[in-house]
């Protein structure tokens, strides 16, 4: 038996107990393919106000904060065990501050398709953006084995938190122009190897004008992997003068430092929140 008690104050112990009391048939085969989201680090330089981590710089990177490579591979062996077929490598952190990490995930993983997520703060400068981008790419192609069929795709943040740490004052989006003119001009045509840019719900404007400034022209699609998938998001594409199309999507954006503690005893019986 089992004390009721929160297993959140004693989390260690009741994994041993379910370890030790749970027992999953040798014989049982998951035939689906299944989820990953992985952190590369928790430590990011912007400190958005909407950042459900609150990441920041305040940690020295250390081993607790951030992966190394055999943690990386001991991640990269659980994608492939896991039969994982949709692989988020997100945010928590800013991961392309550890781009040896994603250069080994993105080589290595078998998922179908691999997620890179970053906030693009690199691409102030011509020559290193088409360097991340160039061994973004290499690293791709070094890994095709794992899964011939698979896509890496560089999924880009671009919103109002993004932009306004990121962007310079006089041309606030010149960073996400600048990656996504290389990404065109040097990997447009590369199997396998794409690009997306990823906003929030309410900040379709910023896209307007992102894609105005590109040339292009904004077109509302419906997006299977994300209507399957991603319910809550919703997908359109960038389609520039080249033919060069851009996914992207909108996510909400949720604000969960509003919501009251239910297990706050003292808060439940002030009577600020109701009973029901």
């Amino acid at each position: 038996m089992i004390e009721d008690i929160n297993p959140f104050y004693s989390p260690h112990r009741w994994r041993h107990t379910i370890i030790n009391s749970v027992n999953i048939p040798t014989t049982l085969r998951f035939t689906r393919r299944g989820f990953i989201c992985a952190l590369v680090t928790s430590r990011c330089h912007l400190g958005c106000a909407n950042c459900m981590f609150a990441s920041n710089m305040a940690e020295k990177r250390s081993e607790t904060n951030t992966m190394t490579s055999d943690r990386v591979n001991a991640l990269l062996k659980f994608v492939k065990d896991s039969n994982t077929g949709y692989f988020l490598v997100s945010g928590g952190g800013e991961g392309f501050l550890e781009l040896p990490l994603m250069y080994q995930l993105i080589e290595g993983s078998s998922a179908d398709i691999t997620w890179m997520v970053t906030s693009g703060f690199w691409a102030h400068n011509e020559e290193k953006t088409k360097r991340i981008l160039s061994e973004c790419r290499a690293a791709h192609e070094r890994g095709i084995s794992n899964n011939p069929d698979r896509e890496i795709v560089i999924r880009l943040s671009v919103d109002q938190h993004h932009v306004g740490r990121i962007g310079l004052p006089q041309d606030p989006l010149s960073y996400v122009r600048q990656i996504i003119g290389i990404f065109e001009q040097e990997h447009s045509r590369a199997s396998g190897f794409s690009l997306m840019l990823h906003s929030l719900d309410g900040e379709q404007d910023l896209i307007n004008i992102l894609a105005k400034q590109l040339g292009g022209s904004v077109h509302l699609v419906d997006e299977k992997m994300h209507s399957d998938i991603k319910v809550t998001e919703q997908s359109i594409q960038i389609r520039l003068p080249s033919g060069f199309l851009i996914p992207v999507t909108f996510a909400k954006l949720l604000l969960s430092d509003m919501a009251a503690d239910l297990r706050d005893e003292a808060l439940l019986g002030s009577g600020l929140i109701a009973r029901r």
